[in-house]
């Protein structure tokens, strides 16, 4: 048996969890982390989004603040407003703050600000409104300026089909009176990959780690470049790793125009640069990280005593019982993505959700579950599946009291909100990982 005694555990280490973690132990706090996996951050685009969408309303917050007087009325229990005590004020200010106290490798990642969206093309062809991109995906920003955009995908990679996406792309950009902005489709291929029925973005990257291969893609590009003489060329999200990213002026030098990616399905090399991120963040902080499953809680009088779960160090190696005391723990372990809340369906189709950890009641909006169109401007219940918390992230039962006086959350595992059709998921788990981080601070 393993036994790790800490001052706060959080369990997740996704952006929620390594934001707590990392507010803490720059404050002089012994923590731990321990998750399954990497979770959905390494799943996600990579941006970081404030706030876009009002589902309630189907309006476009343009800035990020200026939605939150709606969410007043459409929207009380949203994790921003529960954080803010209520007041749009106050949330608007813990955000700001928490945005301020990001770790350097997460802000050194990114361009941008809270005080505005931007529109980002898409691997879709449709734009998407967030605050924060990652560097590389900074030329698929669509400014206003007169622009000509080359939508480029990678023969045999299927998570951009340029002639799709640049047609939705143009009927998008025209709608927005921004129709000035042309986008075209194109292809190239990677030599040693031509031919393959399937690629998926990390082989690609790291055939392109090879100098032979990607000195090959260079001249593709310039081909491609020197034919249609874009202002832009947007690629798949493909390079995952720091060279990679160093050799995008490479690329911009040879072409002569600038060189970027588009947000891409998962397993984007965005979001894989994001949880490298995170990582570097717990290792310069010296967080330690486990890897553990069926983490399962000690309970006595209310107060989570201990946590115990199952390791495994290598592969096919013996399991071992491995026991986690903290005095405070941080739930960060994410909704369905992530496992941190589970569906089961009965004989009879009956289906029944839960909180993996701690059985933690869950508020279940009414209604179906999901409707049967995917991209509903309204959203998703299923999405807005989650715990309760109250103002200082505590998890709460349906009449508002504290299940455990020692436990609190972060990110998508709390409910009343659909990331996805908010485009507000980073956001809040930032913020949310933060306030829980402060909330501790103040009981030592």
């Amino acid at each position: 048996m393993i036994k790790v005694e800490t001052e706060v555990l959080v369990i997740g280490r996704g952006m929620a969890g390594v934001m707590a973690a990392s507010t803490l132990a720059k404050n002089g706090v012994d923590v731990t982390i321990v998750a399954k996996s990497y979770g959905a951050t390494a799943l996600s685009s990579g941006c970081l989004d404030i706030l876009g969408y009002i589902p309630e309303v189907q309006g476009v917050a343009q800035p990020p603040f200026s939605g939150f007087k709606y969410l007043v009325v459409s929207n009380r229990n949203h994790p921003y407003l529960i954080a803010g005590e209520g007041d749009p004020k106050k949330a608007e200010d813990i955000i700001r703050e928490a945005f301020d106290s990001l770790p350097e490798q997460i802000k050194n990642l990114h361009v941008g600000s809270v005080e505005n969206n931007s529109w980002v093309l898409t691997s879709f062809g449709t734009l998407r409104p967030t605050a924060f991109v990652q560097k590389p995906l900074e030329p698929a920003i669509i400014t206003g300026e007169k622009e000509s955009i080359l939508l480029t995908g990678i023969k045999g990679l299927f998570e951009l089909n340029p002639v799709f996406a640049s047609s939705i792309a143009m009927k998008d950009l025209k709608s927005r009176s921004l129709g000035y902005v042309k986008v075209k489709p194109a292809y190239v291929s990677i030599r040693s990959l031509e031919g393959a029925q399937y690629l998926a973005i990390p082989l690609v990257s790291t055939v392109l780690e090879e100098d032979e291969e990607f000195d090959e893609f260079k001249k593709e590009l310039v081909k491609l470049a020197k034919r249609e003489n874009p202002d832009t060329i947007l690629l798949p999200s493909i390079f995952s790793t720091p060279n990679l990213v160093e050799k995008m002026k490479e690329l911009e030098d040879a072409c002569k125009c600038r060189i970027g990616e588009v947000p891409t399905p998962p397993e984007s090399a965005s979001g894989l640069r994001l949880q490298r991120a995170l990582n570097n963040v717990c290792s310069t902080l010296g967080i330690k990280v486990f890897h553990a499953t069926d983490l399962k809680p000690e309970v006595e009088n209310g107060i989570v005593k201990r946590i115990v779960g199952t390791r495994r160090t290598l592969l096919f190696t013996e399991a071992r019982k491995i026991v986690f005391e903290a005095e405070k723990y941080v739930l960060a372990t994410g909704d369905l993505i992530g496992e941190g809340i589970t569906c089961d369906v009965d004989e009879e189709l009956n289906v029944a959700f839960r909180e993996t950890v701690f059985d933690l009641p869950l508020y279940i909006p009414e209604g179906p579950i999901a409707t049967t169109d995917p991209f509903n401007p309204a959203g998703q219940n299923f999405s807005k599946i989650g715990i309760n918390v109250n103002s200082e992230m505590q998890p709460v039962d349906s009449a508002g009291r504290v299940v455990y006086e020692n436990l609190f959350a972060a990110g998508s595992i709390i409910g009343h909100y659909d990331y996805n059709a908010e485009k507000c998921g980073m956001g809040v788990a930032i913020t949310t990982g933060y306030k829980a981080a402060k909330s501790i601070l103040s009981r030592r």
